[in-house]
């Protein structure tokens, strides 16, 4: 095989690639929802936003009450966030749904602040 040929597949599957990428990578992007979808999206990634109106944080666990409209749900986050959070602070929580003591909550592997 000539040089240019082979430039000319090299490029095509470069293409190819990132191409696979970003549609994978959009794929697997949380699901936006609002805190009263919650119950609907049990075992699911999800991203939620709200205000925080209540934070607890102890050594090993972080729990933060979020509230958008007239809902509230609660964000478990195992460590601390990467900022200081206080209320009245707008943060987006991205993480699994799941249900603890007849309570929809949110396991978060990441929270970061939106409005603060």
């Amino acid at each position: 095989m000539k040089d240019r040929t082979l430039i000319k597949i090299s490029l095509a599957w470069a293409v190819a690639g990132i191409f696979i990428l970003i549609l994978t990578a959009s794929l697997l992007a949380p699901l936006p929802i609002k805190l009263s979808e919650l119950e609907q999206n049990v075992g699911k990634t999800v991203l939620i936003q709200g205000e925080i109106t209540k934070i607890s944080i102890t050594t090993a666990t972080t729990f933060i009450d979020l509230q958008e409209n007239e809902t509230t749900a609660s964000v478990v986050l195992f460590g601390r966030p990467a900022k200081p959070l206080q209320e009245g602070d707008i943060v987006a929580a991205k993480g699994k749904v799941s249900e603890y003591k007849d309570t929809m909550e949110l396991v978060a592997s990441e929270v970061y602040c939106v409005k603060c």
